[in-house]
């Protein structure tokens, strides 16, 4: 799936470059090297979006797997209606209107996979706040910017948009605040048993095949984030497919 989107990508952005050269080289931009342009940035732009959607996805079954699939699809509209919006003459700002409301649900949708999908099961009180913090802020903005997006309220006040900028910045640092905080974590000294007779997995609780299963898949992706040689990313295929085998 991150090979996948990664080309589509890739493709759009070569296009849209391959436009802007065109475009460069003849002295001129017409409206249709503009729209290839923007519909090219778009097909990378919303295939990113998606596929973080679609990976939260393929990785969870619960919520979450609702949650990415609902991300995916609103990218896939919203490219629909950007194309549409992008190529049909027409003054009507329909399109426009339900390109923005679906482009603002998926970029909220994505945010809140790729954080999702960074949780650990040892994450601390203050990392989990974290993210459901950068999670519901990011989704406060998305209803405002929706709200704007109708039109259903004409006025603002200042200290609304003050208020909408200091969200902002607390979505913007609760996002980058997590990895920072795990990486930490994770440097750290690990304590040893204050008995040398405990073994070094004392006092843990037994988890569930199903949560068995879903730390096989967290080591699994991972292994693949290393970007090591072909035989690591084999074996974490097959750990893949123990945790898909494990899950009830």
């Amino acid at each position: 799936m991150r090979r996948a989107v990664g080309r589509a990508v890739i493709a759009g952005l070569c296009l849209a470059a391959a436009a802007a050269i065109l475009a460069l080289a003849t002295g001129e931009f017409d409206d249709t090297q503009w729209r290839v342009i923007v519909t090219s940035v778009g097909f990378s732009f919303f295939s990113a979006l998606g596929g973080s959607g679609e990976a939260l996805r393929r990785e969870a079954h619960d919520w979450r797997a609702v949650l990415g699939g609902l991300t995916t699809a609103a990218a896939v509209l919203a490219f629909v209606l950007l194309v549409g919006a992008t190529w049909i003459d027409d003054d009507d700002e329909t399109l426009l209107r339900a390109f923005g409301l679906c482009g603002l649900t998926s970029l909220c949708g994505s945010h809140a996979s790729l954080v999702l999908r960074a949780r650990r099961r040892d994450d601390s009180p203050l990392v989990t706040f974290l993210v459901w913090t950068s999670i519901v802020t990011a989704t406060f903005e998305t209803l405002v910017g929706d709200i704007a997006i109708v039109g259903a309220v004409d006025d603002v006040s200042d200290d609304f948009v003050r208020l909408l900028a200091a969200v902002l910045v607390v979505t913007v640092l609760s996002s980058v605040l997590p990895p920072l905080q795990r990486r930490l974590a994770g440097e750290a000294p690990r304590a040893h048993p204050s008995d040398p007779g405990e073994g070094a997995h004392a006092g843990r609780r037994p988890i569930s095949p199903s949560e068995l299963a879903d730390e096989i898949a967290a080591v699994a992706r991972r292994l693949d984030d290393v970007g090591m040689p072909v035989d690591v990313r084999r074996e974490a295929a097959v750990l893949r497919d123990l945790a898909a085998r494990a899950r009830p």
